[in-house]
């Protein structure tokens, strides 16, 4: 059951992917900004990693600094 679960997921992700090649490079990057705003809105790992790197690496530049060049990057 779990196998047919990741099987569908995995089909389903190629199908969006495939689908956004396709597409008109302007939309594409439109849809990326709205993803990554979504992931930053969501604090997932991928914003709370690249927040910690950033401290680690940069820890003179301003936490509001650090929190644009993050949300930048991850777009």
């Amino acid at each position: 059951r779990q196998q047919l679960v990741r099987d569908r997921d995995a089909l389903a992700l190629e199908v969006l992917l495939r689908g956004c090649a396709v597409l008109p490079a302007w939309l594409r990057r439109g849809l990326a900004w709205l993803v990554a705003g979504i992931a930053w809105r969501l604090g997932t790992r991928s914003a709370a990693v690249t927040l910690r790197n950033l401290e680690l690496c940069f820890p003179a530049m301003p936490e509001a600094q650090r929190h644009a060049l993050a949300r930048r990057s991850l777009a």
